[in-house]
């Protein structure tokens, strides 16, 4: 089993992040503990065959699949810190890189825009949990809340809005 789908819960950086399954894709990605090191695995959906993306002393979490299928984003911690960075591998675990790595951030609850060009986080990026989006392209970031403990950002069908949790006290 893995850390805990991302069901339940305020969805921490703890959590595993669940299951992730194409829609008209090559099959599904699930965060695990397979091999006693936490990873992202990817299997056909038909036959035997399963990438793992595991790394030496690293957890890989919270896999999603692109809205083509051709790719996963998922979450990394290299270090043991608990500082998660976002990379990128193709549906065949050949290719991968890490899209977005600041000292000290960390990153969590990944959703693609329906194009494909942008997925929206939640990163602590300048102080607490905010909502953010990064350019697939280019790694660049764009801060959409103030960092406060907001959570769960999803595009909308057309990709013009982004709505999210967010735990504040004040109205706005």
């Amino acid at each position: 089993g893995g850390r805990g789908g991302g069901a339940g819960g305020r969805g921490g950086p703890r959590e595993g992040g669940g299951t992730a399954l194409a829609r008209d894709g090559p099959g599904g990605a699930c965060a695990g503990n397979r091999s006693g090191s936490d990873g992202s695995d990817s299997a056909p959906r038909e036959g035997d065959r399963i990438f793992q993306r595991p790394e030496a002393g690293a957890r890989s979490v919270w896999p999603r699949w692109s809205p083509d299928g051709r790719t996963v984003a998922f979450l990394r911690d290299t270090g043991g810190s608990e500082h998660l960075g976002i990379w990128i591998v193709d549906r065949d675990g050949e290719h991968e890189h890490e899209l977005s790595a600041a000292p000290g951030v960390s990153h969590r609850d990944l959703a693609w825009s329906p194009d494909g060009r942008t997925i929206a986080c939640v990163a602590n990026h300048g102080g607490g949990f905010g909502i953010h989006l990064v350019d697939i392209a280019t790694g660049v970031r764009r801060g959409l809340t103030d960092g406060s403990t907001d959570a769960r950002p999803r595009f909308s069908p057309d990709g013009r809005w982004v709505v999210f949790e967010a735990y504040r006290s004040e109205r706005r």
